[in-house]
């Protein structure tokens, strides 16, 4: 479990949007660990509903995993602008 926090930096560069034609942002990432779950919370600006996936890197970035398992929440298809909240459940 402690390796997990580790990984908490690495969060805030996961979330990866879909390209359309409108602009998006992304704000005020951040994720906690509570438990066995990892938090994220963010604030998305989009004309448009987006796509949000999760990729993790435990090698610095030189290659990146898909998060699909475990996760709930905003995360996925058309997910409009707003205060978001993803919740990984690790295990």
């Amino acid at each position: 479990m402690g390796q997990l926090i580790k990984y908490l930096g690495l969060l805030f560069t996961f979330i990866v949007l879909s390209f359309t034609l409108q602009a998006q942002t992304v704000r005020n990432v951040k994720a906690t660990q509570e438990g066995q779950k990892i938090v994220i919370t963010y604030e998305l600006s989009c004309a448009q509903p987006v796509e949000i996936n999760l990729f993790l890197s435990e090698d610095n970035g030189k290659t990146w995993n898909s998060l699909k398992m475990g996760l709930s929440g905003d995360a996925g298809l058309n997910i409009k602008q707003g205060s978001k909240v993803i919740i990984w459940d690790v295990l």
